[in-house]
């Protein structure tokens, strides 16, 4: 969708990605969207859900390699065990930023610390400065 504010003080452009938007509108996703397209952003915004092709007020993509521009952050609110799977798509796909906006990594245990390693890993070759 494009996202255009011109009410907006500050205005950021660019594009980015929410992966997942869902459809449930009380959804940490949803909120991101809504949030991002309702604030100065004035790039566009591109939802990711494999589940389904639309979220609340925006055609939604299936996966980040279907997105058909460029994507300058992706904006990951899953679940943790899908968090690494995202972060490889968008080191194969040259995106130059992600931010993760999930929990159950290394605060909940030895499973979570391995999902959290494995992020950092894909990270650390592939962006300039993977912070925790």
């Amino acid at each position: 969708m494009e996202v255009n504010n011109p009410g907006a003080s500050r205005g950021y452009s660019g594009s980015g990605s929410v992966s997942c938007a869902p459809e449930t509108a009380g959804c940490v996703g949803a909120a991101l969207t809504r949030n991002l397209s309702d604030g100065p952003f004035k790039g566009v915004l591109f939802p990711v859900n494999p589940k389904c092709a639309s979220v609340p007020g925006a055609h939604a993509y299936p996966s980040l390699s279907a997105i058909p521009g460029k994507i300058d952050l992706a904006i990951i609110a899953l679940g943790s065990p899908s968090v690494p799977d995202v972060i490889e798509d968008c080191a194969t796909l040259g995106i130059p930023g992600a931010l993760i906006v999930s929990a159950g990594f290394k605060e909940c245990g030895a499973e979570g610390a391995a999902l959290e390693e494995r992020i950092l890993a894909t990270a650390s070759s592939s962006f300039s400065r993977p912070r925790r």
